[in-house]
């Protein structure tokens, strides 16, 4: 009964309901935990007002009763005047002193969120010039650790939205990337703090395990969809402040801008290096690839294949069946030379025309692959319902020695199988 009524009081003088009290059990033990838990939250609060005012009451009277002491020391005459203005002078030096240390704290408060401002200058910045988005994850890092003085940072970013973030940056970890995954399931806006405790696997991974106290979670956002999360280790001086909270945020939507920056970059690249209809490499990417293949097999002596398409009767289908069936039937081949080598480069070189650029593959490997891909380009225009059969003539050339002729002597041979077909079709 009397652990009954001590944990009615409790709950009485610290706001916590009975019924919270009694899921922790009849004990004192549990009891004792909740009020350490509610202590935990009350306390930064107490702090920050109970340090002023203990100030203000206690440092007078100790050097007041500094003084008394002097004078009886120095037997100068003890008089009631005289202790009154003593205490008054005393009093008035230790507003003084307690000035001149708000004066410090509000100086050094200035200085933390001066580095806090001069962070997310350097990440906007970052964000802004174009920087690669791991460069800008990376200053941000290097920003949040030195502005908040945090024992550890990470920063996962899943462009995608798809299952969990991997991690882009991290700071303080016992690795480069450490093997930590942050989920993106939770509420869009959620912040989480909880005590490391929570995540028994992680104070293994970090440098300073003995330093660390508390993790906070602040979801990034790109838009209007989850791209990552910022986790931050706080020391077990630190206290999590409101002011900490905020400027977690305030990163947090500098790295959301950051992703979504190079979300459009990206995008720009690809819609400038891909077919639109084909969804192949233009020809301005596929010069840029076969100028390339073609100094790497130079470099290496190696032998260097290209195939050249040519759709046959496309003119006749957009003739009969119109622009829109002949765009179909494009799309279908370009579905078809997707499935090239992952190694191959498949292009639309113009018009009904493609090419696909085979390294190290000899004249015979390269006939075998136009040979398997001739019944795939057949079985895409099926697949398509288009209203006339689906075919290409396709010309090879390979070389290990004259490589500037590789183009011209593959368009020769494509046009070589296109006149053979057309007699073979009389």
């Amino acid at each position: 009964m009397q652990v009954v009524r001590e944990r009615d009081a409790i709950a009485g003088r610290t706001g916590t309901s009975v019924e919270s009290l009694a899921e922790l059990g009849h004990t004192r033990a549990p009891v004792r935990r909740a009020l350490r838990l509610r202590w935990r939250r009350i306390r930064p609060g107490v702090r920050r007002w109970a340090q002023p005012v203990l100030a203000v009451l206690l440092v007078p009277l100790a050097l007041a009763g500094l003084a008394k002491v002097v004078c009886a020391v120095a037997a100068w005459p003890a008089s009631a005047e005289v202790r009154v203005l003593a205490i008054i002078g005393v009093t008035a030096a230790g507003c003084g002193a307690l000035s001149a240390v708000q004066a410090r704290q509000r100086v050094v408060d200035l200085q933390r969120r001066n580095k806090e401002l001069s962070a997310l200058y350097h990440i906007s910045r970052s964000a802004s010039a174009g920087a690669s988005l791991d460069a800008a994850l990376s200053e941000a890092a290097d920003h949040l650790m030195e502005a908040l003085r945090l024992c550890a940072v990470a920063i996962s970013v899943q462009c995608d939205g798809v299952g969990d973030g991997p991690i882009r940056a991290s700071r303080g970890f016992a690795g480069d990337a450490p093997d930590l995954s942050l989920p993106l399931a939770t509420p869009d806006r959620a912040v989480s703090v909880a005590s490391l405790s929570a995540d028994p696997s992680l104070p293994g991974l970090l440098q300073r395990p003995d330093q660390a106290e508390t993790l906070v979670t602040i979801p990034v956002r790109a838009g209007d969809r989850v791209v990552g999360r910022v986790l931050a280790v706080f020391g077990k001086r630190q206290r999590v402040s409101g002011h900490s909270i905020r400027a977690l945020r305030a990163t947090a939507d500098q790295i959301g801008a950051a992703v979504e920056s190079a979300l459009d970059h990206a995008n720009l690249v690809h819609l400038a290096i891909t077919d639109a209809l084909t969804g192949l490499a233009n020809r301005q990417q596929f010069e840029h690839l076969y100028r390339r293949e073609v100094e790497r097999a130079r470099r290496y002596r190696e032998p260097l294949s290209v195939a050249m398409l040519d759709v046959n009767g496309f003119k006749a289908i957009n003739d009969t069946l119109g622009h829109v069936e002949g765009d179909r039937a494009l799309a279908a081949i370009g579905r078809a030379l997707r499935q090239v080598r992952s190694y191959d480069i498949a292009a639309r070189y113009g018009g009904d025309e493609f090419v696909i650029v085979m390294p190290r593959t000899t004249h015979e490997a390269a006939l075998a692959v136009v040979e398997r891909l001739k019944a795939v380009v057949r079985n895409a225009g099926e697949e398509a319902g288009l209203q006339m059969p689906l075919t290409v003539s396709v010309g090879v050339a390979t070389t290990d020695a004259d490589y500037e002729r590789l183009l011209r002597d593959a368009d020769a041979a494509m046009y070589e199988d296109k006149r053979a077909t057309s007699q073979c079709g009389r």
